[in-house]
């Protein structure tokens, strides 16, 4: 697939597009240029992978508001930071997109799934503004990341926005595939410090109920998580099978307070179940177009008398 252009919402007349590129205004505080920032090129990201990844309009990772608070608190904090700030670019038509080399292009997209809704295949499948938010809350130094299914978003993911990643894939080929991508651009030091990979299949190996927590019930288990990993991943994906049955243990190994849990194509009605588990006073970010629903929550202690909270 060629390589993406960059990015400026179609629509937008003369006069909204010259008032957006000049205009800097403000978010939580902070000014931000879309100008600059639109000229601007993110290379690395202190990975040692300078050149290999690139931004254009790359949004700003918010500055936590209190230092002395908990890293928990930080995410939260983010969070709200985060949410304004994609409300009001959005509003000025922007959005960010990541560019990447042709070698580290993974999988496809139909023509409908055009970059203002959907990630490129140099970025996670998910909805754009749910891409946005993820690269303002993870700490690329310290984030734990997991995720069911792997692909685009790994390599986004181990590109400067996770510090280590845990991935479980049902289908070895694409696993094998996805894994000499990789290899083939970070090398195989760089993935053997930070990405863990486990091929689980499901049982029996050539079933075709892709959400059927029986069949993928080693899948979903990830036994090879042990006691220990308990409440200890910083964010948690689930874009995989059996993604229903996944929340279960999904809200077991989210850290309780300032964890990400993402869900895509949350608009498919077989999710409700796993969607219900969700503890209703967590913050919640839904990103929703024509093509695809992805829903961003971050876990929080619970306070008395305390709702959901949504963007």
């Amino acid at each position: 697939m060629r390589e993406p252009a960059p990015t400026l919402l179609a629509g937008l007349g003369a006069l909204l597009l010259v008032g957006a590129l000049l205009t800097a205004y403000q978010v939580a505080g902070t000014s931000y240029n879309p100008r600059r920032a639109l000229l601007e090129t993110q290379e690395g990201d202190g990975t040692g992978l300078v050149g290999v990844w690139r931004q254009v309009h790359h949004p700003p990772r918010a500055a936590p508001t209190s230092p002395s608070g908990t890293a928990g608190d930080d995410v939260l904090q983010r969070f709200a930071w985060a949410t304004r700030y994609i409300n009001e670019t959005r509003g000025l038509g922007l959005y960010p997109q990541w560019q990447c080399p042709d070698a580290l292009k993974i999988g496809a997209r139909p023509a409908r799934h055009t970059p203002d809704l959907v990630g490129t295949t140099c970025e996670p499948w998910l909805s754009r503004h749910a891409i946005t938010l993820l690269h303002m809350l993870l700490a690329p130094g310290t984030a734990k990341a997991l995720e069911w299914s792997t692909g685009s978003s790994t390599a986004w993911l181990l590109a400067g926005h996770v510090r280590s990643l845990v991935s479980i894939e049902h289908y070895a080929g694409w696993a094998k595939g996805v894994t000499e991508q990789l290899e083939s651009v970070f090398g195989a030091s760089f993935l053997k410090d930070r990405w863990t990979l486990h091929h689980v299949p499901p049982e029996p190996a050539n079933s075709t109920l892709m959400e059927d927590s029986d069949v993928f019930f080693e899948y979903v288990d990830a036994a090879f998580l042990g006691p220990d990993q308990l409440m200890s991943f910083d964010f948690v994906s689930i874009d995989g099978r059996a993604r229903a049955a996944c929340f279960t243990r999904a809200l077991r190994l989210l850290h309780p307070h300032g964890g990400v849990l993402l869900l895509d194509n949350a608009e498919r009605s077989y999710y409700a179940d796993g969607i219900a588990q969700v503890p209703r006073h967590w913050l919640r970010y839904e990103a929703a177009n024509d093509e695809d629903t992805t829903i961003v929550w971050v876990s929080r202690h619970a306070q008395e008398g305390e709702q959901q909270v949504e963007a």
